[in-house]
């Protein structure tokens, strides 16, 4: 409860303050985050209320939080903070290793969630310093290619995690899984579409169609998981269709 309500707390007053400062992104880039960020915070408000002593609740709210922190502000104030957009992964990748239970698969996950929660770390600690130092921008480049190769891979990784499980899973536990597969694939694809946009377009338009995807993706499916997962069963949703069309002949 005290991470799910301090998030609200804190994406609420980040959100008034920039916007009274007027630092505020595009009028339209911060509604949406505002928008999503409630979402994910709903979502997982949702989750605590029937299932008080569940992690995904946390890190439902974290998510909400990073969005509304990382597009709120206006790109070209963030200064230090460039490095912040790997926030808007991090927390759905965490999610993914630890759907649908709150529990890692096995120990070799739980080095998966410490080294993307490193790489993303050394990544905003580089930013930072290039741009405190803008000489040492050359040197360091090679170090921020290999991180955002790394992160890439680590994404990859996550969004692997939820197929694991449902390779060996039980037939109720892959019910809750069945959905949250086709989700975590917007987490890795999401990444490779802003990078295509940068490279083909030159700006990071691309980048809202596959974020707005994949904060309503993977907060949804991760929610019903947890809470209703006899609707992720799709197999008996099909033979129970069946069984209706053949009784009413």
């Amino acid at each position: 409860m005290i991470v799910v309500g301090a998030a609200w707390i804190l994406a609420a007053c980040l959100a008034i303050g920039v916007a009274v400062a007027s630092i505020a992104s595009p009028w339209p880039q911060f509604a949406v985050a505002c928008l999503l960020g409630a979402v994910c915070l709903g979502l997982a408000t949702l989750v605590w209320w029937r299932e008080p002593q569940h992690r995904l609740a946390g890190w439902l709210s974290l998510a909400g939080f990073s969005v509304v922190a990382t597009n709120t502000v206006d790109p070209n104030r963030m200064g230090p903070f460039d490095g912040s957009w790997m926030l808007l992964y991090l927390p759905f990748a965490i999610i993914l290793l630890l759907v649908p239970d709150g529990r890692l698969a096995g120990p070799r996950w739980r080095l998966v969630g410490w080294a993307i929660t490193l790489d993303v770390a050394l990544f905003m600690a580089l930013v930072a310093v290039q741009w405190r130092w803008p000489g040492v921008a050359g040197p360091l480049t090679g170090i921020g290619t290999g991180l955002l190769l790394g992160f890439l891979a680590l994404l990859v990784a996550c969004a692997a995690a939820p197929v694991v499980r449902y390779r060996r899973g039980g037939r109720l536990e892959r019910s809750r899984l069945r959905w949250v597969l086709l989700a975590g694939l917007s987490l890795p694809l999401t990444l490779l579409l802003c990078w295509a946009s940068y490279l083909v377009l030159g700006t990071p338009d691309l980048v809202g169609i596959g974020l707005l995807a994949m904060y309503l993706a993977i907060p949804l499916a991760v929610t019903v998981s947890v809470l209703r997962p006899e609707l992720f069963d799709v197999t008996r949703a099909a033979a129970a269709t069946v069984t209706a069309a053949s009784l009413s002949r």
